[in-house]
């Protein structure tokens, strides 16, 4: 007997001592990436000597986005490290784990690609520079398998604060008119305390507000609400014909996580003229957008990376106008349609993928996709890859007449995509969603089983149920 207790006992602890290996190879993958990026950052800097190489205004755009970029990569590294608190992983944990790996290599993808249309000197050296810290990105998210499979998994539901959006008592108040906290959301913004545990709010009065807003890295938990989207409304113009690249026109820019906002609208009035111009810019990991309004043409909601929702919103655009690489669901919205630039096209989603084995996509789902004018002469698809891993679907949606017949454009011409490009029709209505003309692509899904199409819900494609419940949002979890 004392026998087999002794062997019980050492099965244990070898199962124990591969946990705990498998986690130091895994936080010494992490680790090395963060020292290689720190220093491959200062050829980036202000007086690296890329920044030497800069000519014009455009490349000079693409270090000072990358600069962004590899700041907010190195922050989500960090954060990708296992607590030494932590002696077993539960799922939350290592879902919020991969997340923030795979966020860290969205924006060095986004670094290396701000430099299209460079000369080739000053691009091949920004991607020689960040090569290596993209493979140890790539080691970390594959070593994240093996935590997976060594570890047992409990997930501990957290508590739901359904009453608080009824319950909003503000830390501060914004008011053009003096009678709150700031008369600028930027203000109010630098006296929230740095990586808040708990939700910290600012009710904005009406008003429109011209401002450039960021919410920075450290600016955890901030909730914003307004008066409505008809009455608090920040406002920009920034576009790429400024000289900007497209992540650094947004009106308004989120990077803490945990953000919540309700009841506002972020526009930009650059129009279909000035081409990509984002008025609501995400890289902020489960954040939440209420009863909100983004209002632009092409390019206009860009949620970057990371899981994000929108729930009853008013999304405006033209070209690729719901893009970006994170995992973003968006239910029981009104998408709108606007006229483009002669000879344009409309496309309302454009996805792009860091690696093959991120799980991340745009998901639509019970909302309504209509024309906000007359678009006579216009056509209009669901949308169109970026990469070869674009991931988009669309899930009991009412579209009208405006859809195109083929449904899904191209990015190259004529050329099909490959099949690792996955679109997903399921269970829509309207005069839009009739698919008998739909292009013939193997990774269009049209209709597929319901165990599939459950793939792309707040459940499967966001974690939703682990970190939803406690922002009081209403939401769907399944089909």
């Amino acid at each position: 007997m004392a026998a087999d207790i002794f062997g019980l006992s050492q099965g244990k602890l070898i199962k124990s001592g591969c946990e705990i290996q498998a986690q130091l190879i895994y936080e010494q993958s992490v680790h090395s990436t963060i020292h290689e990026l720190s220093r491959a950052f200062k050829d980036f800097s202000q007086d690296g000597i890329l920044q030497r190489l800069a000519r014009d205004k455009s490349a000079i755009s693409a270090l000072e986005s990358c600069r962004v970029h590899i700041s907010v990569a190195l922050y989500k590294l960090n954060n990708s490290l296992i607590s030494p608190s932590e002696s077993s992983l539960d799922s939350t944990i290592l879902n919020d784990i991969k997340t923030w790996l795979s966020g860290a290599g969205v924006n060095l993808y986004t670094c290396i690609e701000e430099f299209d249309g460079e000369i080739d000197q000053t691009r091949n050296l920004a991607e020689e520079k960040l090569n290596k810290s993209v493979e140890l990105v790539k080691k970390s998210l594959q070593l994240t398998k093996q935590l997976n499979t060594r570890i047992s998994s409990t997930d501990i539901p957290k508590l739901s604060d359904s009453k608080f959006l009824n319950h909003m008592n503000p830390n501060l108040v914004v008011a053009k008119d003096g009678s709150g906290n700031f008369k600028t959301i930027s203000d109010a913004l630098n006296a929230v305390p740095n990586y808040s545990s708990k939700r910290f709010v600012i009710y904005v009065k009406k008003g429109v507000y011209f401002e450039r807003v960021k919410v920075e890295l450290s600016k955890w938990n901030v909730m914003m609400f307004g008066d409505g989207i008809h009455k608090t409304v920040v406002s920009g113009h920034a576009s790429t014909s400024d000289g900007l690249k497209t992540s650094l026109t947004g009106t308004f820019s989120v990077y803490g996580k945990g953000f919540i906002a309700r009841d506002m609208t972020f526009r930009n009035t650059a129009g279909a003229i000035k081409k990509q111009a984002v008025a609501l810019y995400s890289d902020s990991d489960q954040s939440v957008f209420y009863r909100c309004r983004i209002d632009g043409y092409q390019d206009s909601l860009n949620p970057q990376s990371m899981r994000q929702f929108f729930r009853e919103c008013f999304i405006y655009g033209t070209v690729d106008f719901i893009f970006g690489l994170s995992a973003t669901v968006i239910q029981h919205s009104h998408i709108f349609i606007r006229r483009p630039l002669p000879g344009q096209e409309n496309v309302i989603t454009s996805h792009s993928k860091f690696l093959p084995e991120d799980y991340t996509g745009i998901s639509i789902q019970n909302c309504i996709i209509r024309a906000a004018e007359d678009l006579t002469g216009v056509r209009t698809y669901l949308g169109r890859p970026l990469t070869d891993f674009s991931i988009a679907a669309y899930l009991d949606n009412l579209m009208d007449k405006l859809i195109d017949p083929q449904g899904w454009l191209p990015f190259n011409n004529n050329t099909p995509p490959p099949e690792t490009v996955i679109y997903v029709e399921y269970n829509n209505w309207g005069p839009g969603a009739t698919t008998s003309s739909r292009v013939y692509w193997k990774g269009l899904r049209i209709n597929p089983p319901r165990v599939e199409a459950s793939r792309y819900t707040v459940r499967s494609l966001i974690n939703g149920e682990q970190w939803l419940p406690a922002t009081g949002v209403p939401f769907k979890l399944d089909l």
